[in-house]
């Protein structure tokens, strides 16, 4: 999969990040942690619709982003996420064509984008529960997942959006549910952390 959508995502990131550093003036921290060359795991929490390029335009590598399928059926939408190489996840389904993909394009040295919440979160606490499926992956590759928490609220011209980088945690020793649970309390207590 690498190289296949790179033109068609540098792109649209080239469009995206001014637009987006221009409205909401994010502040990105500990971006350091993303690995330079190695795969690696984003995951993190998600508060709204453009929390995928908060997280693309922290990092200068490609980063594939899984997305639900319907997103792939608007017009507009639905072919730049094929161009620019999301993975479509299903609806509920138990979705190991989408796992197998990921796990596919982390074995090419790439970067995946995950929200574990696996929707915007609605209900009234910091952090919904996270699914299982990016500890699955690391533990299939062996690859690091760096945790990342989005604070702020998107809001033109106010100013206060975040998006804030935690060290990277290797779960290749954890059984799944213990690296999950890990991973959800170091998102929430970045969210903490960083809530203004």
């Amino acid at each position: 999969m690498k190289n296949i959508y790179t033109r068609s995502y540098y792109l649209a990131k080239a469009i995206l990040k001014p637009i987006l550093f221009l409205l909401y003036h994010p502040k990105i921290e500990n971006r350091e942690y993303i690995p330079k060359e190695e795969p690696a795991i984003l995951a993190g929490n998600h508060t709204h619709i453009f929390d995928p390029g908060c997280v693309a335009v922290s990092t200068n590598r490609q980063v594939h982003f899984l997305a639900k399928e319907f997103l792939f059926e608007y017009p507009i939408i639905g072919p730049l996420f094929k161009k620019v190489g999301c993975i479509k996840v299903l609806k509920d389904k138990r979705n190991d064509e989408a796992l197998n993909d990921a796990i596919k394009t982390l074995e090419n040295n790439e970067i995946i984008g995950i929200f574990p919440e696996g929707k915007v979160k609605t209900e009234d606490t910091i952090l919904n529960r996270f699914r299982f499926g990016a500890v699955k992956m690391a533990k299939k590759v062996g690859c690091l997942i760096v945790p990342f928490a989005i604070t702020g609220k998107y809001i033109p011209f106010f100013g206060n959006l975040r998006i804030t980088f935690g060290k990277p945690i290797d779960v290749r020793e954890m059984e799944v549910k213990e690296a999950t649970d890990y991973l959800y309390e170091t998102v929430k207590e970045l969210i903490i952390a960083n809530q203004h």
